[in-house]
């Protein structure tokens, strides 16, 4: 399925409609419905909070391109788009991954949210993701990528705001638990009388009311420091002391640093791992689409001429099966028979029969060997005549012969399993 560009247009136009709907619901709902365990911090800090997810953050980006793709008629439908489709379509989908694998796993996060943060965040987090997935899976294959290209080059840029992401909020992190550590966790929810929050003195129950801050309501969490759970890698206690002196602990975080330091290691490193294969996957899809999509010269081919080449290909696949179905079958009955004449001769005729096809079977082992044998030495003087003619060439030029090479060798293989045809026979 390729999608056209009138149904892409309508597509990504109604994803923009409702996108920015849940956006606004969700960015009120941090002033009038917060999550039970951001109730009470000051609404500025619910903001600082809420615009450090990656998922939020990923949310706007997909906002941003899809307020580019469908408003700009310049870059609409075009080709230079790809690399900002595939790199919007990774993003959004590790938001999906990532959301829901640090919600699963944080049963804390999960009981903080209300019925509307359920559905703002299904939509923004579940729908959208997939909507976005499906879209640049149906319209993909315009343009064929060359995988070790893109690994040299695009890989790099693709990764540069996940990096980016990564190191603001370590950075962050740090900064925002010297501010708001154990100590002052333990001050502004202790009965120690006057209470302040950051640059704001509470001397007051009513003055505790208007910033959000009261001790009998749920206190803040690690999300004060770090947005998910498995980048949190210091070591502490929070708690907080009652009115009759007893030390209540609200969350306990203490385990030794090197452990919560290696959590974070791993999960990055399956992250990467996943951004990598991801990327992958994505091109190695729009590549297929690409080959069945266009003829040997790069050219779009018509949607009849693309129903016909399906049914050439699975007629094709269909013969080979029956081809090899049929050579199964006549090597089975040639060895039954084989096996049946031999019951009915003599003994010295048997030992003769045998050793003869014994001598046949070490035969033709020869024969596919030597044809090994042959066809290596053969690539490799081709690659010294090769070399030799690069020594007599500029690096450029070089490189230039070799994309032609790697690109004939590409085209060569596709036309031998009938993905590409040289000329059109519809």
């Amino acid at each position: 399925m390729k999608l056209t560009r009138n149904t892409e247009f309508s597509l990504k136009f109604t994803i923009l409609i409702i996108l920015v709907m849940f956006l606004v619901i969700d960015f009120f709902s941090q002033f009038y419905f917060p999550k039970k365990n951001l109730v009470g911090i000051p609404t500025m800090e619910r903001l600082n909070i809420y615009y450090a997810f990656w998922t939020t953050q990923t949310n706007y980006i997909v906002l941003v391109y899809l307020i580019l793709t469908v408003c700009s008629s310049q870059f609409y439908g075009t080709k230079k788009l790809f690399g900002l489709d595939l790199a919007v379509t990774i993003y959004i989908t590790i938001t999906f991954i990532v959301f829901w694998f640090g919600l699963v796993l944080s049963s804390s996060e999960a009981g903080a949210y209300r019925p509307i943060n359920w559905f703002t965040t299904v939509i923004l987090h579940l729908v959208i993701p997939w909507i976005m997935i499906f879209t640049f899976l149906n319209s993909c294959g315009s343009r064929y990528v060359n995988l070790k290209e893109f690994s040299k080059f695009g890989l790099g840029a693709l990764c540069a705001y996940p990096i980016f992401y990564l190191i603001f909020i370590l950075i962050r992190g740090y900064l925002r638990f010297q501010m708001f550590g154990p100590d002052f966790y333990t001050h502004i929810y202790s009965s120690y009388g006057p209470q302040s929050w950051w640059n704001y003195n509470i001397n007051n129950e009513e003055q505790a009311k208007a910033f959000g801050i009261l001790n009998y309501k749920k206190p803040f969490s690690s999300q004060m420091y770090y947005p998910y759970w498995f980048l949190d890698i210091n070591s502490y206690v929070l708690r907080h002391q009652n009115s009759n002196g007893d030390w209540i602990v609200d969350f306990d975080h203490s385990r030794p640093r090197i452990q919560y330091i290696l959590t974070t290691v791993v999960c990055v490193c399956l992250i990467t791992l996943s951004v990598i294969g991801l990327c992958a996957i994505n091109l190695k899809i729009n590549n297929k689409k690409y080959y069945s999509w266009h003829d040997l010269r790069g050219v779009q081919i018509t949607p009849e001429e693309h129903k016909y080449r399906k049914i050439q290909r699975k007629v094709s696949l269909v013969k080979m099966k029956a081809t090899r179905k049929a050579e199964k079958t006549t090597k089975k009955i040639a060895i039954k028979n084989f096996k049946h004449s031999l019951k009915l001769m003599t003994p010295e005729d048997r030992k003769i029969l045998w050793a003869e096809h014994k001598k046949t079977e070490q035969q033709v082992r020869l024969e596919k060997k030597w044809s090994a044998q042959s066809q290596a030495l053969k690539l490799k003087n081709e690659e010294k005549n090769l070399k030799q003619i690069y020594k007599n060439l500029s690096r450029r030029d070089v490189n230039f012969v070799k994309n032609n090479l790697r690109e004939a060798q590409r085209y060569q293989k596709l036309v031998k399993k009938g993905i590409l045809v040289p000329t059109t026979k519809y």
